[in-house]
């Protein structure tokens, strides 16, 4: 995955310093830090970080407040051809849907055939992002990034792409020729033993 740029909000200093460390680690950069969420919305509105980590309870404005004005914010310009009620009443309901303790937010749940689901929720918004301006919309795209090194599968096993998450082993459902197509192109994952990339457009039609 690509170097991310991050913002880290918690009022724990510890807490923000253990964080920059493990993220740099990783080979991320840690581009800005605060202790609450009125400081992390003008970081964000200033530093345009690819990701932004917040604790919920903080001083002055809490984390959920914090974090649905900064939703706000990015998933409203992206889709700019709709009216602005509308862009905020989806965006609204997008974010209480996350935030909604009632739901089971199960990563293997969620990741249920995720290429179909990207190819025709998500594609058609980066299609028209890059017709509009020229370029890619970043946290999309890193997402993209995200769900590619999801799928970095080592075998095929009962209809299911086996992959590893440090010691945890996870299972990957999705339509056999997705599971296939990656199994195949496991060496072109970053980490293996090709060329560190996969080819997109063959999969998702996505491409210059």
């Amino acid at each position: 995955m690509s170097k991310l740029k991050i913002v880290i909000a918690d009022n724990e200093s510890i807490i923000r310093m253990d964080l920059k460390e493990m993220l740099e680690e990783a080979g991320h950069e840690v581009v800005g830090e605060c202790f609450n969420g009125l400081k992390a919305i003008e970081l964000t509105q200033r530093l345009k970080p690819d990701l932004v980590i917040m604790d919920i309870k903080m001083p002055e404005m809490d984390g959920i407040t914090a974090a649905k004005r900064i939703s706000d914010q990015n998933i409203i310009p992206v889709l700019t051809e709709y009216p602005k009620e509308e862009l905020e009443d989806y965006a609204a309901g997008l974010f209480d849907r996350l935030c909604n303790p009632f739901i089971d937010h199960s990563l293997l749940a969620i990741s249920l055939n995720t290429t179909s689901k990207w190819k025709a929720r998500v594609l058609p918004t980066v299609r028209e992002y890059q017709a509009a301006t020229g370029g890619l919309p970043p946290r999309l795209t890193a997402g993209f990034a995200a769900y590619v090194m999801f799928y970095r599968g080592e075998r095929l096993e009962e209809n299911a792409l086996v992959a590893h998450r440090g010691e945890t082993e996870y299972r990957i459902c999705d339509d056999m020729e997705v599971l296939r197509f990656f199994e195949a192109h496991k060496s072109d994952m970053p980490g293996g033993a090709g060329r560190g990339r996969v080819p997109e457009r063959s999969l998702l039609g996505w491409g210059p």
